[in-house]
């Protein structure tokens, strides 16, 4: 699900310029080349700045500064993989009065924000993705406002097929970079799943499908969303 301020086309951010800057590099294995700036005493990779794809944070983060602070905001400080998201979903918890995830609340809580139309919202399912992946990355393309050929959807729609994505996610793969206390987490092969639609057969029993289906009719019944299993 994606969100676009109608009023305004997409903006990407400016190219900054790093001349003069204290820059390394680091070449991996597979042969790309990374390159990072120092910055408050630390290294800062320059991949997506460099392309405009994230904001100069030489600029950006004074400018958070000025950011406009609400007496029932909640910030949350923590060092990257140390239970930032675990504690995220305590405090979301905490504010819902619940203490579960409710994929029913979350969905239709979407499909109220979207019924509004106070923003340009783009719904995608993975089982239409899955099934007809051409014609979906047409319509993300048309979205963003992004030129797509015919042959350049081809060729994205080929390179991100799941078996093609484990492929380059294994050649790519530093094991100088393995790190963490799960060792799975280091295995490429892992970080891709199956991808298949319709997998739920294979764990769920007929009573759990059944009990499933009785659950999403009643907590479903006045959504306009239209889901797919299989």
């Amino acid at each position: 699900m994606a969100n676009q301020n109608p009023e305004k086309p997409p903006k990407k951010y400016d190219i900054a310029s790093f001349e003069g800057e204290e820059i390394i590099e680091r070449k991996c294995p597979s042969g790309y080349t990374a390159r990072y700036i120092k910055l408050h005493e630390h290294w800062k990779p320059l991949e997506f700045i460099e392309t405009g794809f994230a904001p100069d944070p030489r600029t950006h983060v004074p400018e958070l500064r000025k950011m406009e602070v609400f007496d029932d905001d909640v910030f949350i400080y923590a060092y990257p993989k140390c239970g930032t998201h675990w504690i995220w979903e305590m405090i979301f918890m905490l504010h819902k009065g619940k203490g579960r995830f409710d994929f029913f609340d979350y969905v239709k809580e979407w499909e109220n924000e979207i019924k509004k139309k106070k923003r340009n919202y783009l719904c995608l399912y993975y089982e239409e993705m899955k099934k007809d992946p051409l014609t979906t990355l047409k319509s993300l393309a048309e979205y963003l406002g992004i030129p797509c050929s015919d042959t350049l959807a081809e060729e994205i729609v080929h390179k991100c097929k799941i078996e093609n994505l484990r492929i380059a996610n294994r050649e790519k793969f530093d094991h100088r970079n393995q790190s963490g206390p799960n060792p799975e987490m280091n295995d490429p092969d892992k970080m891709y799943r199956k991808g298949e639609v319709g997998d739920w057969k294979n764990w769920f029993t007929v009573a759990q499908s059944e009990e499933f289906d009785r659950v999403f009719r009643k907590k479903m019944a006045d959504s306009d969303f239209q889901f797919a299993f299989e």
